[in-house]
């Protein structure tokens, strides 16, 4: 059994991952890209090597979650970008879910593999989760806990009053990547804690047009959650039977 790392912006352009092996597995609903950190561990740039995949592309989701089914992973860290909608996660700030609320239409492996109701309790409830948190206070991390994500269809951000509809239901930040990438490791039980770090206030929370985080902090917060995220996965033991 592995585990698996999944990333995007901010985390896929550090220079270190080009000296780690690269492969790249061909299955029914595309390519997935993948580094082997180690035999046990794989790292996943789910917008593909040099970010070839748009965000849009719902295939891209499905190929890569099936590609780490077939490498028989059985636990995943996911890491994303997100923008702050409340100040429980502010920009330049890192924070771990809870729950999503999607506005989007998901993936599925349904019309492949047969429909069926999939458990989205305890969501993102892993052996994974309190590790990965101990090694991001270590790091000197400040973790906001328990948030909850909203997930859009995207590529253009959220407008104002999508925002304030957001903050009324109970949202902490918002995406465009999670709740597909979530659904599609629930249908095929492999389980995930989900780490997100904030670029932007979301549209409408500060007056101002919307100001992205400089690309040095972008970068370095990349940096510090993949080491995390090794570390977690480097030192918590493997139950037996598995993950």
């Amino acid at each position: 059994m592995r585990r698996a790392i999944i990333f995007g912006m901010g985390v896929d352009n550090q220079e270190y991952l080009e000296k780690l092996e690269k492969h790249t597995i061909k299955n029914e609903f595309g390519t997935a890209d993948y580094y082997l950190y180690t035999h046990d561990i794989v790292l996943m740039p789910r917008h593909g090597f040099n970010h070839k995949h748009s965000i849009m592309e719902k295939n891209n989701h499905l190929s890569n979650v099936h590609a780490l089914a077939e490498l028989n992973v059985g636990e995943a860290i996911q890491i994303a970008r997100c923008g702050s909608i409340t100040n429980r996660l502010k920009p330049n700030c890192i924070g771990m879910l809870d729950d999503f609320v999607s506005f989007k239409a998901e993936a599925s492996f349904g019309p492949t593999f047969g429909y069926q109701y999939t458990d989205m309790s305890h969501l993102y409830d892993c052996v994974l989760r309190a590790p990965m948190k101990q090694k991001m206070i270590e790091q000197g991390i400040e973790v906001a806990d328990n948030l909850v994500y909203a997930c859009t269809a995207g590529p253009r951000l959220q407008t104002a009053a999508e925002v304030r509809a957001f903050m009324g239901m109970g949202c902490d930040c918002v995406g465009v990547v999670l709740s597909s990438e979530t659904t599609l490791l629930r249908e095929l039980c492999i389980k995930s804690t989900a780490v997100v770090y904030s670029s932007n206030w979301a549209t409408g929370i500060h007056p101002e047009k919307t100001e992205f985080i400089p690309t040095s902090a972008h970068n370095e917060l990349g940096d510090k959650l993949i080491r995390a995220a090794i570390a977690a996965c480097k030192d918590t033991p493997f139950t037996e039977g598995g993950i």
